[in-house]
């Protein structure tokens, strides 16, 4: 994918892996300083944005099958930059859930089996960040 990203836009793909490493290192600063945390209504408020994205991603995936092109998206215009942006916010703000489950199992004495799924939690949220990143890029290039 960065690849394509990289042949029709030189130079996307490395902003977008400096964007993912900025938002994740942001995200991990403002946990530690306690400013974000993994409350139960912040729980609940991301979870049901992260519904929300996949409904808005089914909807997209089901309407461009039929032929119908919703650009909410893959678009350029102001709502879908928008909507990408919001995406990329809830992708970085799912971190501060990881980052307390992985404080809350070190205090419990986690093992190394359970690690391993919070290094594998970590890793597909960079990468869904990454993608979303690499998009919001993509299509505000696409306005030019």
């Amino acid at each position: 994918i960065s690849y394509f990203a990289s042949l029709k836009y030189p130079g996307i793909a490395f902003q977008a892996v400096a964007g993912t490493g900025a938002c994740f290192s942001i995200v991990l600063w403002l946990y530690s300083m306690k400013v974000l945390r993994a409350t139960p209504v912040f729980v609940k408020v991301i979870s049901a944005a992260l519904l929300g994205i996949m409904a808005l991603y089914l909807v997209d995936l089901v309407a461009g099958l039929f032929g119908h092109d919703l650009g909410l998206v893959r678009g350029s215009s102001n709502l879908s930059l928008g909507i990408s942006a919001v995406i990329v916010i809830v992708a970085s703000l799912c971190f501060v859930i990881d980052f307390a489950a992985i404080e809350q199992a070190i205090e419990q004495g986690a093992d190394a089996k359970q690690g391993w799924h919070f290094a594998f939690s970590l890793l597909v949220g960079l990468v869904w960040l990454y993608l979303e990143i690499l998009r919001l890029l993509t299509n505000l290039r696409g306005r030019d």
